[in-house]
């Protein structure tokens, strides 16, 4: 199936509401694009939502692996980092993010 399609299915269902289906997209997806960050970060997002913070933080830490420079991955990480009572690490990507991308907080 075609990624693109893929990733647009996942995030309509994600904005849904539908987290089962928008996480096997993801999955889907991820098993055949390993290298989609876009896809690890909203796969971590949802995880969040579904309060797995060990597995939104691996799904991050993939994101941050493949596009380290992101800002909106730093900020992720920070926020999943502080919701796993590690906020020393979470300040070290909230800070990251910003300076990165000074103007996203």
């Amino acid at each position: 199936m075609n990624p693109q399609f893929l990733f647009q299915q996942g995030v309509s269902l994600h904005q849904k509401g539908d987290l089962a289906e928008a996480e096997k997209s993801y999955r889907q997806l991820l098993a055949a694009e390993p290298g989609f960050s876009r896809a690890w970060q909203l796969l971590a997002t949802l995880l969040y939502q579904q309060s797995r913070l060990s597995e939104a933080l691996q799904a991050a830490e993939e994101a941050s692996r493949l596009e380290p420079g992101a800002a909106e991955i730093c900020n992720l990480r920070g926020v999943l980092l502080q919701a796993s009572g590690r906020r020393e690490e979470a300040l070290v990507s909230f800070r990251n993010a910003v300076a990165r991308k000074p103007d996203y907080a």
